[in-house]
């Protein structure tokens, strides 16, 4: 999806565009996760949730990376909360929020 453009002159008069970035849908998609859950839409996260594609495991990691860089409280409060707790597909949700990554070991020889 493209951010903004502008319009300029062409060398023959015509007007003409250009497109000055773009954002990755994935980038969109993580973004909107994070408002569900910021905004508490579990209806749209359980609709979310309800479908699968083939990404959707790595938009999940990037979201959880997201949510520990940025430390977005907003996740840890639900998952003490009762509404996670009540809602098979939201517990799992949060329960992957909740796993650490170990890190990799390194090879030391």
């Amino acid at each position: 999806m493209h951010s903004a453009g502008y319009k300029y002159p062409g060398a023959r008069g015509e007007t003409r565009s250009v497109i000055e970035f773009g954002y990755r849908l994935s980038d969109i998609m993580e973004r909107i996760i994070i408002q569900l859950v910021e905004r508490q839409r579990w209806d749209v996260l359980k609709a979310y949730l309800a479908c699968s594609f083939e990404h959707q495991q790595n938009v999940m990691i990037n979201v959880r990376k997201l949510v520990q860089s940025r430390n977005i409280t907003a996740f840890t409060d639900v998952i003490s909360g009762s509404e996670a707790r009540n809602d098979e597909s939201l517990k799992m949700f949060f329960a992957f929020f909740s796993q650490t990554e170990d890190p990799a070991p390194m090879d030391t020889e």
